[in-house]
């Protein structure tokens, strides 16, 4: 009984680091979020935003579509 309640202790003492460990990565992303908020307020509002899709293309502007032969059969041997 001593041994599982050892065994316990240990696992316990794991999930704690474990759990110390994400807690500090939070806290890490966290202050990371708090920065980028704080720079992405103080950007000019005429710099933010994603850039807009170019205009489509124009038919006569793409690449032209190639065309299979006909005659791209079996050769004919020329005896």
């Amino acid at each position: 009984m001593r041994g599982q309640l050892g065994d316990a202790r240990h696992q316990a003492g794991l999930m704690r680091g474990r759990l110390d460990a994400l807690e500090a990565t939070n806290a890490a992303y966290m202050d990371e979020l708090e920065t980028l908020r704080q720079n992405f307020s103080t950007v000019p509002a005429s710099g933010v935003g994603i850039a807009g899709r170019s205009a489509r293309r124009t038919g006569a502007a793409r690449k032209p579509v190639l065309t299979v032969r006909k005659d791209r059969g079996v050769k004919e041997s020329t005896e």
